[in-house]
């Protein structure tokens, strides 16, 4: 879409009758993914808005406010449709960002929704004795965690404690039909203090929302 000088100055943006039919039939709240920043807004749908019934998404001063901090009037803007609910605005050089790859995470396995427990679907990978992790959606990094112990061990929290808040999370994210990946990164011989520094820094860079602790 063309940035014209209502989306730049408002904070909305209508959506073409090519992709319309993806996105909720109805009125109704949207997730708008900042692209480049890791951050997400919650935004509205209108279907009202538009003579012809397309999609009038509002995403108000915040989405505003980045518009104009990435954008400048005029710029042609990708708008991906994640998923009825999800929208995400892309930036010209999000090729350029960091990645977990870039870091030297590899993805390790998914969850999986077995009866009322999360488990991995796999365990094949070679342990030590020092890791940072991270919970995946969408391509989204949402959780890190580090342990000292086996990572096998550490994943084990998760499927058996009923009341872990991630747990909930996670298999929240399974119920709706998103794939939850598990990527791992191996920090042989740091202390847990090192690891702690580490794991704040990747939650502050890649602004995770599940993560409490900063």
């Amino acid at each position: 879409m063309t940035l014209h000088k209502t989306y730049y100055d408002d904070g909305f943006f209508n959506l073409g009758v090519g992709v319309e039919g993806l996105v909720r039939p109805d009125n109704g709240p949207v997730t708008i993914e900042l692209g480049g920043s890791h951050r997400s807004i919650e935004g509205r749908v209108d279907r009202n808005a538009n003579q012809n019934g397309t999609p009038r998404v509002f995403g108000g001063a915040e989405l505003r406010n980045w518009l104009q901090n990435t954008f400048s009037m005029g710029d042609r803007v990708q708008v991906q449709v994640l998923r009825p609910d999800a929208l995400r605005i892309a930036v010209p050089d999000e090729s350029q960002s960091r990645s977990l790859e870039d870091i030297g995470f590899q993805k390790l396995t998914i969850w999986r929704l077995v009866d009322d427990r999360i488990k991995p679907a796999g365990l094949d990978w070679k342990e030590c004795s020092s890791w940072i992790y991270a919970f995946v959606v969408e391509n989204r990094p949402r959780y890190f965690g580090i342990t000292n112990t086996v990572l096998r061990s550490r994943l084990d929290h998760y499927s058996y404690q009923a009341g872990d808040r991630v747990r909930k999370l996670i298999m929240s994210e399974l119920a709706s039909d998103r794939s939850v990946e598990i990527h791992g990164l191996q920090r042989v011989g740091l202390s847990r203090p090192e690891l702690e520094a580490e794991e704040s820094r990747l939650i502050r860079e890649f602004d995770t929302g599940w993560n409490v602790r900063r």
